[in-house]
């Protein structure tokens, strides 16, 4: 019997091009590799086209199935923005309420999301109090756990089976040079150009560290890190004086940070997304949280 392509095969595709291999897309969605790598088997069976290469002990897109994770993703972003569309709906919201939400930001690489970000959800919603804080991703994520917010937008999965995690959209890194590095006149970079370069050590250990090492070294070398002091004086010395690179978001909060920077996009190739999530614990009953769930999922750049 001919099987039909489902939602599920393409979170597991897509899962597995973001992760590079079936075992750490399989961690992510607590399954095994065995059922992820079928999953993917039969999609490439339904479609009848070849969607991954081999590389070692990972795996790579086809040039078309670049292009068909792209647009399985934002097919994804959409199912999940009808889905919390309808709880939306549901849910019969108080006339005076409150929740509150930890943002992870970083103060000296950008962040996919601002507390200003919130202003448009404040003005729409005048009997919901909104409490904003921000912090690092990992400390985001421990204080939903330890219950002092409701919820937090963090960069990938909790990845605990106590926490609910929503993908809610994902951000493309950039790379960021001095204007005098011999990449500045670059219209766009691969991987493979930073294998001579020092290269800023991620300032988020919780989930960026390891993607954008995975990703590096399936580029075909092991990363230079330097470890930046965590002051904006340190690195704009590292980016201007010892010419360093940087993976970091394309926000004009940083761009002011950096006014002799260069800001230079990964190829088409070579570019990869870092996930957005909103989390919360599975036990939170605050009847706002889809409601905030929502409006987020609709900022996405």
């Amino acid at each position: 019997m001919r099987q039909t392509l489902n939602v599920n095969q393409l979170e597991y595709y897509v899962a597995t091009v973001q992760h590079g291999s079936y075992a750490k897309a399989a961690q992510v969605l607590y399954l095994t590799p065995q059922a992820i790598s079928k999953a993917v088997n039969d999609l490439e069976k339904e479609l009848n086209v070849v969607l991954m290469t081999k590389a070692g002990r990972s795996v790579r897109p086809t040039a078309f199935g670049l292009t068909f994770c792209e647009k399985a993703n934002r097919i994804l972003y959409s199912l999940t923005e009808l889905k919390l569309s309808a709880q939306d709906a549901r849910v019969e919201k108080p006339l005076t309420s409150s929740i509150s939400l930890a943002i992870s930001i970083s103060p000296h690489r950008g962040s996919a999301i601002h507390p200003e970000d919130f202003d448009e959800f404040k003005l729409r919603n005048p009997g919901i109090s909104l409490i904003t804080r921000c912090n690092s991703s990992g400390v985001c994520l421990n204080a939903v756990e330890e219950g002092v917010f409701d919820g937090a937008i963090i960069l990938g999965p909790a990845n605990k089976p106590d926490m609910n995690s929503i993908k809610v959209f994902g951000v493309e890194p950039v790379i960021v040079v001095d204007k005098s590095h011999r990449l500045a006149s670059r219209e766009s970079i691969v991987l493979s150009d930073l294998a001579e370069e020092y290269i800023a050590l991620p300032n988020d250990f919780r989930y960026c560290l390891s993607i954008i090492t995975d990703k590096l070294e399936n580029a075909g070398f092991l990363p230079n890190y330097v470890e930046l002091p965590p002051f904006t004086k340190g690195h704009e010395d590292f980016l201007g004086i010892h010419c360093g690179a940087m993976f970091a978001m394309d926000d004009n909060y940083v761009r002011g940070l950096y006014p002799n920077a260069k800001f230079i996009p990964l190829s088409k190739s070579a570019t990869f997304e870092i996930p957005v999530y909103f989390v919360h614990r599975a036990d939170n009953q605050n009847p706002l949280l889809s409601s905030l769930a929502y409006y987020i999922s609709s900022l996405a750049r």
